[in-house]
C-alpha cells in the first residue's frame, strides 16, 4: 500500500494500467499523476488524473530505469550524482553506503523509484528526471 508521506511531488508511481507517471498532488487517500502523453482534445497538455490510492503501485527500482536516470556502472557499482548503488542479487534491491558523523557505516535498502528520487533530492536540492 501507497504511504503517502513517503512521496513527493514528481515521485513517479504506476498507476492501475501500468504506466509509470509524475505525482502531480497528494491529498489524503487521492493521488493526482500527470498524463505525460497529453489529454484527448487539444488544448488538454498533461492533464492530471486523479487516482484512490489502493489502485496504484510503487514502482520497483531497475537496472533499466537506473539507465534512464543517467546511472552507470563503475567499478561494478552503479553510479548516478554523488549517489553509489551496490546490487544485491539475493533478494533484487540495490544498497545506497555512507558514512555517519561518528563514522560509522550505514546502509539503505532501496527498491522502489521514489526512494532513489527522494535521496538524490535530498543530497543535490534537484529533482532526479526519467529520460525517455
Amino acid at each position: 500500500m501507497i504511504d503517502p508521506k513517503e512521496l513527493r511531488l514528481g515521485n513517479l508511481l504506476k498507476s492501475e494500467t501500468g504506466e509509470i507517471l509524475p505525482v502531480a498532488y497528494i491529498h489524503e487517500d487521492v493521488i493526482g499523476l500527470r498524463n505525460t502523453m497529453g489529454g484527448v482534445q487539444k488544448h488538454q497538455k498533461n492533464p492530471i488524473i486523479s487516482y484512490d490510492i489502493d489502485k496504484l503501485e510503487y514502482v520497483p527500482l531497475s537496472e533499466e530505469l537506473l539507465m534512464r536516470f543517467g546511472a552507470i556502472i563503475y567499478q561494478g557499482k552503479w553510479l548516478i550524482g554523488n549517489i553509489e548503488l551496490d546490487y544485491i542479487t539475493t533478494d533484487e534491491h540495490f544498497e545506497f553506503e555512507y558514512q555517519t558523523p561518528n563514522l560509522d557505516w550505514e546502509i539503505v535498502e532501496i527498491k522502489y523509484v521514489h526512494e532513489l528520487q527522494n535521496l538524490y533530492y535530498d543530497l543535490h536540492k534537484k529533482q532526479l528526471i526519467l529520460k525517455p
